[in-house]
């Protein structure tokens, strides 16, 4: 009996011990970044069971026995097949290769979700920090200046004010493109614009551009495309970082300092810290032959700080939650004095909070994000007509407020569905408080924002070499609390009070849609070709302000209703190691585009004409887009290419505009250059080419032709220090432009970075 129970025991012992069951994390890596790789298949052969990464790259893999062999698939990295052993219960840190036959990088803006570049039926282009090694970047949007198929207007460079930022076509019309932080908009529903200087340009990891429609995903201002930077966030375990102080012309310094930190790469407790600061003497930006008696002529000088703070936890393989907040504040001035100690400038105070969650697996993928921002806006005017002094202080207070949740769901294999739901809030109390009399020019609005949408892709064949997608997503906005009033008005205001009163209630509905396909053949080719339609909301600005402009008095219209964009877009291109070249088109017709009209009537005795934003205009847009880079190991070349023809083609009221180009909208734009990398320096070379361009609406007043030329030198000493000399506009081109204001010119900066 004893001899029984001994052998049983022992067999008990040994089927413990083979079929012992074990689970061994493992974290997968991109070997030259250094980062989280998600989405990447893993095979386990033993089990014959597949698995996908989490978005933090890792994974429990199962184990059964004492080893198991996995087969790591993705096609952005080289296939890859490794042994593990459950002897040891520590993360197996797992480096994967870039697979550089083709280019095939991961993006979130197509869909909200991380998917690889080329299966998308649009075009999208990334743009990697790096770029800094091209260009000097002193704002977030000199991220673009190097692109095809933007415009990108900052005459004043540092000193700018409201830079204007478009896809081409679109006419200057901020509000016209969405633009994104991580993700969240950045538009005020106010007046449709973005804050570009709020965000630091070396804190951005990467920059994704959908330079089509987008309003079926993301809404609202995405009509003519959208913009989505991405902030960086630490790659390595423990702290890292870098400290950089830069001296530029007319007297500019500033400094930065950023730090992160991760408890574990890729699990647990992270964050990311930027400050950065800056302050400039600026220059005369009023040219002599139009500078008047009684004003003086003072520097448009600059005073700003911003930071960024983001806050992470990987809860575990699958769920993630951030918060992210950024503070700016500054002072321009605007380069004109006559009693006020600073003379005329501005202020901008804000506040952006973001807090996000996200839960990623491999057939269910979802994400709520809630988000607020806040900003100040303050502005002294002080006017001169006649001998009679006027001071204005113009205090605006806008708010956003939104939340959005998105799922993608993976039924079966071939079929991936993305909806969500997009919730908004926005206001303004404006008021413009006269400090030579009484008045008080009040204006309020709100507009509540509700939208759902649906999109599904379906890949048919076993490569996934052939995407179609078809979506669409409805909208519905409502202005309400809308009013324009005078308090204490005196003989300054009198002109205005038969428009005061509270502004009717509005509500707009929209419809957008997309459909498209995307094939790739020969490994290294790709065509595509897509049909959406998009929607541009009216601002609270255009709904709710009236007040003195350049045109003459501005009336508010709350009747506006939203314009709407047809996109027809087409493209071929080819992507190896070392070369990509893109083609790609659109045809688009804009219906009740909004634009100034004139009324009729007339103040000032007939001397300043009343006009308003009416739609009434339809627009017809014809582009073309080609793109080239070459890039080796030490040497890169690119180049790029728009042809843009933006006319109105019917409108109705004043017809005598019809043919005319829209404002803002030159037909040629160019942009090349070369970066090479010599021993220990980086040298680049850029030049952007724009075309004549006109700055009113009757196609009069112009910007002429010209060319700008970009030098930038670096050199990095023991690994550490980072010294680089750039020029922007080298051979100091310069134009005034409509407001009587002379472009900045030459720029140089000189730079010190030490990376810790």
């Amino acid at each position: 009996m004893k001899k029984i129970s001994l052998i049983f025991s022992l067999l008990l012992l040994i089927s413990i011990g083979v079929f012992s069951q074990d689970f061994v994390k493992i974290v997968l890596l991109d070997s030259a970044l250094q980062t989280p790789i998600s989405n990447v298949k893993i095979t386990n052969k033993t089990l014959n069971s597949i698995s996908y990464s989490g978005f933090n790259g890792s994974q429990a893999v199962e184990i059964i026995g004492s080893t198991a062999v996995l087969v790591l698939e993705h096609l952005s990295y080289n296939k890859k097949t490794i042994r593990i052993t459950a002897n040891d219960p520590s993360p197996k840190y797992i480096y994967l290769s870039q697979n550089n036959v083709e280019i095939n990088e991961i993006v979130v803006s197509a869909s909200k979700n991380d998917e690889v570049k080329k299966s998308t039926p649009y075009l999208i282009k990334t743009i990697s920090n790096d770029e800094n090694e091209k260009s000097l970047l002193f704002s977030v949007d000199d991220y673009l200046q190097n692109q095809s198929n933007f415009s990108v207007s900052r005459p004043q460079g540092i000193y700018t004010n409201s830079p204007i930022i478009t896809t081409s076509g679109m006419g200057g019309i901020p509000g016209r493109t969405l633009v994104m932080f991580n993700g969240i908009s950045l538009n005020k529903t106010d007046d449709g614009n973005v804050n570009w200087n709020m965000l630091s340009a070396s804190n951005i990891e990467k920059t994704e551009i959908i330079a089509n429609s987008a309003s079926t995903i993301y809404g609202n201002n995405a009509m003519g495309g959208a913009i989505n930077f991405i902030s960086k966030k630490p790659v390595k375990k423990g702290f890292e970082g870098f400290a950089s102080a830069f001296y530029g012309s007319f007297n500019t310094i500033g400094a930065e300092f950023n730090v992160s930190y991760q408890k574990k790469k890729a699990k647990g407790f992270y964050f990311n810290a930027n400050v950065f600061s800056q302050m400039s003497d600026g220059y005369i930006s009023t040219p002599d032959s139009l500078q008047f008696s009684g004003t003086e002529y003072i520097p448009t000088y600059l005073k700003e700080i911003k930071a960024n703070l983001l806050i992470g936890y990987n809860l575990n393989n699958y769920k993630n939650v951030e918060i992210i907040y950024n503070f700016y504040d500054d002072e321009r001035g605007l380069g004109e004095k006559i009693q006020e100690e600073k003379g005329s400038y501005t202020e901008h105070d804000s506040q952006l909070i973001i807090a996000k969650f996200d839960s990623k697996k491999h057939k269910t993928n979802w994400g709520l994000n809630i988000y607020a921002q806040n900003e100040s806006y303050f502005k002294n005017i002080e006017k001169l007509k006649n001998n009679d002094y006027s001071l204005i202080y113009v205090d605006s207070k806008r708010q956003d407020v939104g939340s959005n949740i998105f799922l993608n769901y993976k039924p079966v294999n071939k079929i991936g569905l993305t909806s969500g739901i997009n919730l908004k809030y926005g206001n303004v109390d404006g008021r413009d408080n006269y400090q030579t009399s009484s008045d008080i020019v009040i204006n309020k609005g709100e507009i509540v924002s509700a939208e759902g949408f649906i999109q599904t892709k379906i890949s048919p064949l076993n490569n996934n070499n052939l995407n179609l997608i078809l979506g669409a997503n409805y909208n519905n906005s409502y202005l309400q609390n809308a009013e324009f009033s005078i308090e204490n008005p005196t003989s300054a205001t009198d002109f205005m009070t038969d428009f005061t009163g509270k502004l009717e209630n509005n509500v707009f509905e929209n419809i957008s849609f997309n459909s498209g396909i995307r094939y790739n053949f020969a490994k290294k080719f790709s065509i595509w070709s897509s049909f959406n339609r998009g929607y541009n909301a009216p601002s609270l600005d255009d709904m709710t302000r009236s007040g003195l402009i350049r045109y003459g008095f501005k009336l508010a219209n709350p009747n506006l209703h939203s314009e709407n964009l047809y996109n027809t877009n087409y493209g071929l291109g080819f992507y190896s190691k070392n070369i990509s070249i893109s083609l790609d088109g659109n045809y688009n017709i804009g219906n009740d585009f909004i634009y100034y009209v004139e009324t009729g009537d007339a103040i000032f005795g007939g001397n300043k004409k009343i006009i308003q934003k009416q739609n009434i205009t339809q627009v017809k847009m014809y582009n073309f887009n080609a793109d080239l880079s070459y890039k080796l190991k030490k040497f890169e070349i690119f180049g790029n290419y728009t042809y843009n023809i933006s006319e109105i083609s019917a409108f109705e009221s004043q017809p005598e505009l019809e043919g005319k180009y829209l404002m803002y909208s030159p037909v040629h734009k160019a942009n090349a250059g070369v970066l090479l990398k010599l021993s220990i320096y980086t040298i680049s070379l850029t030049s952007h080419y724009t075309s004549e361009q006109f700055t009113d609406n009757e196609n009069i007043s112009t910007i002429s032709p010209y060319y700008t030329f970009d030098f930038k030198i670096s050199s990095m000493f023991f690994n550490k220090l980072e010294v680089s000399y750039g020029i922007q506009n080298l051979f100091d081109y310069k134009y005034v432009l409509y407001d009587n204001q002379l472009s900045i010119g030459k720029f140089y900066n000189i730079s010190m970075k030490y990376h810790f």
